[in-house]
């Protein structure tokens, strides 16, 4: 029985120390998924972004995105906004004009899908824990703000399995907005031109730099 009893106290700790073991800190979390983004040819998937007053969804806006390292495109019925990692060119569905402008880190903070992937080593207190999204085990990772300027709390569910983000939530100023990814496809190749305004595309588009 003794015999017994301190196998099963071995194998308990065993445990316990595999777990300590394989425990992810946030920022490790946070890094693996940076890495992942930072080092695919390309990602391509779709997105659902909903923006609430208090706990009621308001608005609700569906589409495509292409990712490679900070570049995106995100494509809706309404608009369309290309982003090379320094310019950012808008669209609006049926207009004759693409603005053009260099956004401020605070603007792409409420643009790009990874924009959080730039912020998180500073500036922001990172905790964790698991949860599930989907059916999928994740790790619930939130940012919390350390000064003005920046959104107060971000908090990211990252794919266990992928570590690819699966909803970023973002509440600035008590307002929340979320963005749900989907279909991710990490196997694309796309080019930096992609992530540029395609003007030969849009003949009668011009081009106003704002």
């Amino acid at each position: 029985m003794r015999y017994t009893i301190a196998k099963l106290a071995s194998f308990s700790l065993l445990l316990a120390v595999s777990a300590i073991l394989n425990a992810q800190t946030p920022m490790q979390i946070l890094d693996k998924t940076a890495a992942k983004i930072e080092q695919s040819n390309g990602i391509s998937g779709t997105f659902t972004l909903t923006t609430f007053e208090g706990t009621t969804a308001r608005d609700k806006v569906t589409g495509t995105m292409q990712i490679k390292g900070q570049m995106y495109l995100l494509k809706t019925p309404q608009i369309t906004t290309w982003y090379n990692g320094q310019k950012m060119w808008t669209l609006m569905q049926g207009s004759d004009e693409v603005s053009l402008t260099i956004p401020t880190p605070e603007e792409l903070q409420k643009s790009s899908p990874i924009a959080f992937l730039k912020v998180y080593k500073k500036g922001y207190k990172l905790s964790s824990k698991t949860a599930t999204l989907r059916g999928k085990d994740t790790w619930e990772v939130t940012l919390k703000s350390k000064k003005k300027g920046t959104p107060h709390t971000i908090i990211v569910n990252i794919d266990k399995q992928t570590s690819l983000p699966m909803c970023i939530r973002i509440n600035e100023n008590g307002q929340w907005t979320r963005i749900s990814a989907n279909n991710l496809n990490t196997n694309r190749q796309l080019t930096p031109a992609q992530f540029s305004f395609p003007s030969k595309d849009y003949p009668n588009v011009q081009v106003i730099e704002l």
